[in-house]
């Protein structure tokens, strides 16, 4: 059975390649109350979190340049300082 999917084209012609599907999920934040002892612990969750998904990141089995360049871009903004202290005042 095939399967036709509709899409927007970027320039004339016909492409032959690996169709990759991106599904958009609704987020929902948590905005719920933490007290002050559990503020330390939240920070600590966040940064393995960004750690967790550094790793993921060094995975490149199989990665096209342009995704390898992607995933380093990815990792400057997550080790940004800026980055990570935003989300820590916010804690």
């Amino acid at each position: 059975m095939n399967t036709k999917y509709k899409g927007i084209k970027a320039s004339n012609g016909i492409a032959i390649g690996t169709i990759y599907l991106f599904n958009r999920e609704e987020v929902t934040i948590d905005k719920s109350e933490i007290t002050d002892s559990m503020v330390e612990e939240e920070k600590l969750r966040v940064k393995n979190s960004i750690d967790d998904y550094i790793n993921e990141l060094n995975d490149r089995k199989g990665a096209s340049e342009a995704q390898i360049h992607i995933a380093d871009a990815h990792k400057e903004l997550l080790q940004d300082p800026y980055f990570s202290d935003t989300i820590n005042s916010k804690i």
